[in-house]
């Protein structure tokens, strides 16, 4: 999803590239949460974007399209291709095309509203993207109760400098149409909403809260998961249901004080699936509440996850599919800020060093008892925001294994996530 030049969040993998942030250049800023504020307003537009595609709606999505490669690359690897595996690859990219063309211009939308118009209210949740760019925009030494106080400041200065203004008026004269991801439309539906939900909610007075409600009615919709699932789909199923669901919004009467609750108190939707090859949970928080395990949402969900996982042939490139199938799941929740290599040597002591191109010294950190002391190369780090854990981890690579993960929150477990 393209915002600015060669920022785009890929909505199968949730990966994330941010064309402003340059990490050689602002890895010690990483490390003290106290990114350039040049970076918030393109930060706030892919991480909605990653948001969105971490729900119920965007994981369907991604595992749907898995089934579809899963049963082509298996059909390739017999040798041949038979009309049941050409319908049903058909049919699964059939759904996964349409339901990322038809949620575009809407995810764009709220993506712009984010970057452009929200600013945090008085409304006791706030979504993730404002949670992390609170977390990494806003100074080492703020605690929580600091960084949401100092939210409101700090996305209204974000957009006061020059690009951001030359920005939004490129977007404002662009063609009113979805040739190109329906940037425009887009924004001005979720403006239209947004307006127009003033009138029966003063809470959205909030425009923070607004676009959290907003994120929850679209992409936390367990019944458009039954229908994008559903083996049966009929060709326009998923037009009709977009296109409804958009016209109900108007005559939809929100119980913004029950979201409210119930996002405060920690009351979400959960959906679980285990078997021998992966164990997987998520929760989510639709706007009528949580729904039941039985939800036709939840057991086609499980379903396709079940053809992923569950039966799995002895064939080695099949196997190593899932594997990699495996990871993607694992990872969808995490965005990456940055990568880069850096120079960098252990020593004697056992400590692990980082320096700049030119031989200034950038970091330093016990390293693992594994390492070898004296050793010296490259190693390459991601900077890594987590959207389930909320937090910050830097992970440092050889090429080939990672040698050391470090949560740079201090409220965050450090094996919260370990890489497959």
């Amino acid at each position: 999803m393209q915002s600015d030049f060669r920022a785009f969040t890929d909505p199968y993998s949730n990966s994330v590239v941010l064309s402003t942030l340059d990490i050689r250049r602002y890895l010690a800023e990483s490390f003290t949460r106290q990114l350039p504020l040049h970076c918030f307003p393109q930060f706030l537009h892919e991480a909605t974007h990653h948001w969105c595609f971490n729900s119920p709606v965007g994981k369907a999505l991604t595992f749907l399209e898995m089934l579809a490669r899963r049963t082509a690359l298996r059909a390739l690897f017999k040798g041949s291709i038979d009309g049941e595996s050409q319908q049903a690859v058909s049919h699964d990219l059939a759904g996964v095309t349409l339901g990322y063309g038809l949620m575009r211009p809407l995810a764009e939308g709220m993506a712009l509203f984010c970057q452009y118009d929200v600013v945090p209210g008085d409304a006791a949740v706030v979504g993730k993207p404002t949670v992390l760019g609170g977390i990494l925009f806003s100074g080492p030494k703020a605690e929580p109760e600091e960084i949401l106080s100092r939210l409101p400041t700090l996305f209204i200065n974000a957009r006061l400098s020059s690009s951001v203004a030359r920005s939004k008026a490129n977007l404002l004269i662009q063609p009113f149409d979805f040739s190109d991801g329906g940037y425009l439309p887009g924004y001005m539906l979720v403006k239209a909403m947004w307006h127009h939900s003033l009138l029966r909610e003063p809470k959205f007075l909030d425009s923070e809260f607004f676009l959290h409600y907003l994120h929850a009615y679209f992409y936390n919709d367990w019944d458009f998961v039954a229908l994008l699932l559903d083996p049966n789909r009929r060709e326009f199923a998923l037009a009709e249901y977009v296109e409804k669901r958009i016209s109900d919004f108007w005559e939809h009467t929100p119980d913004a004080s029950g979201f409210e609750f119930r996002g405060l108190n920690s009351i979400a939707d959960e959906f679980s699936y285990k078997c021998e090859h992966i164990e997987f949970t998520s929760f989510a928080h639709p706007v009528d509440g949580p729904h039941v395990s039985e939800h036709f949402g939840k057991v086609r969900m499980s379903t396709i996850l079940s053809e992923l996982f569950e039966t799995i042939p002895d064939e080695q490139f099949i196997t190593e599919c899932v594997s990699m199938d495996r990871a993607t799941i694992i990872l969808r929740s995490l965005m990456t800020l940055g990568h880069a290599d850096f120079p960098a040597r252990v020593t004697k002591n056992g400590m692990l060093q980082l320096f700049h191109e030119d031989g200034g010294f950038l970091f330093s950190a016990a390293a693992p008892e594994d390492t070898t002391r004296g050793w010296e190369g490259r190693l390459t780090v991601d900077v890594v925001v987590s959207m389930a854990m909320t937090g910050l981890y830097l992970f440092f690579t050889d090429g080939h294994r990672v040698v050391m993960a470090n949560p740079q929150d201090k409220r965050i477990h450090p094996n919260t996530y370990q890489i497959p």
